[in-house]
């Protein structure tokens, strides 16, 4: 199962990354809801987790949404 991380905390991405490929997991770690948003639309993942980024996380969760369901929809 694939699954990516948007935390701009590196070490908690570092922490979650060990942890979930620990456990199995293929997991790719990005820094910011920029390099999110072309991951998502570039690569297929079964798990998004996003980091909690204050007033902005509502917007970045939209907009991730929309990258999955177009990248979904692109095959």
């Amino acid at each position: 199962m694939r699954v990516l991380v948007v935390e701009d905390d590196p070490s908690l991405g570092t922490m979650l990354r060990k942890s979930l490929t620990r456990e199995g997991f293929s997991v790719e770690v990005v820094g910011n809801g920029t390099d999110g948003l072309f991951e998502a639309g570039e690569h297929a993942y079964d798990v998004v987790v996003l980091g909690n980024s204050g007033n902005s996380s509502q917007q970045w969760t939209a907009q991730m949404a929309e990258a999955i369901q177009a990248r979904a929809q692109s095959g």
